[in-house]
């Protein structure tokens, strides 16, 4: 609504823009959107400069549900902050009441926003939309969902790595984890997927000799010693290696002083600019 933006140059575009949904335009189009600004005697308060602005800006749409999200809650934070400033008043002025009556008042008042908040981790009708998903599968078959790790029996266990899904993989020191993760994000990334790994125990160089090494099953020592180049075979292998990791969109960043609120920040701005598919988590604590 538009209650929920507290800028009035906001405010009155969303008020346009409602108006020309409930008019059931296809589009907003530019000059459309400026004439009823001017019709409303808005262009005072929102310059056609500025809504020629928002219109050049280069907008990715997938980042939409982005945006929403953080208009409802900035919406929310400032009902809370409303709110919490009526129960001060409240308080003040009924400071005889019973301290019960005092916390059930402000219970109340938080409630009554706790109740317009629909979260994404709130519960859900079972069923609610179930016949256009069955449909969905059916008319899309496939032997696995997700993305296929290369490694057939995982493939199947876990009917691949699946969207919206978590896949923690644990093991003794040492013993390839890691490298299984590589090789993962290798085979999704090799399918045109981009990919991103973020690190917390090798450098970009460290894991793209060992990707090298991987791709052309020429052994790392080799790579590394540079005595592939001395064998032709080894040599023309390295080569096709080089340039299928030079084609794929396989992303690393080395972060071993992370936070979650930083690795939260580094796959929502991968997503954003590259439409990664896959991310990838290495983090080993003994």
């Amino acid at each position: 609504a538009e209650a929920d933006f507290l800028s009035d140059h906001h405010r009155e575009l969303y008020s346009i823009l409602r108006y020309l949904t409930s008019q059931r335009y296809a589009s907003f189009d530019y000059l459309l959107v400026v004439a009823l600004a001017e019709k409303r005697n808005l262009l005072k308060s929102v310059p056609e400069g500025y809504i020629r602005a928002l219109y050049s800006a280069d907008i990715d749409t997938r980042n939409f549900p982005i945006y929403v999200k953080q208009i409802s809650d900035r919406s929310t934070a400032y009902k809370i902050l409303q709110a919490a400033e009526r129960i001060q008043l409240d308080v003040i002025a009924n400071v005889e009441r019973a301290a019960e009556e005092q916390v059930a008042v402000a219970e109340a008042r938080i409630l009554d926003i706790s109740m317009e908040v629909r979260g994404d981790d709130d519960p859900v009708r079972l069923g609610d939309g179930l016949r256009d998903r069955l449909q969905q599968l059916a008319d899309n078959p496939a032997e696995i969902r997700g993305l296929k790790t290369g490694i057939p029996l995982v493939d199947r266990r876990l009917n691949g790595l699946v969207d919206g899904t978590l896949t923690v993989i644990g093991g003794r020191l040492k013993s390839g984890k890691s490298v299984m993760l590589m090789n993962w994000a290798a085979n999704i990334a090799l399918t045109g997927i981009p990919v991103l790994i973020v690190d917390t125990e090798m450098s970009d160089k460290e894991q793209e000799m060992r990707l090298v090494s991987h791709l052309s099953s020429v052994p790392e020592r080799t790579i590394l010693s540079g005595a592939f180049a001395k064998n032709p075979e080894h040599l023309r292998l390295v080569e096709a290696a080089r340039k299928k990791i030079e084609d794929m969109a396989l992303y690393h960043k080395y972060y071993p002083g992370y936070t979650v609120e930083g690795l939260k920040s580094i796959v929502r701005k991968y997503r954003a600019l590259h439409g990664i598919g896959a991310f990838f988590f290495d983090y080993i604590k003994t």
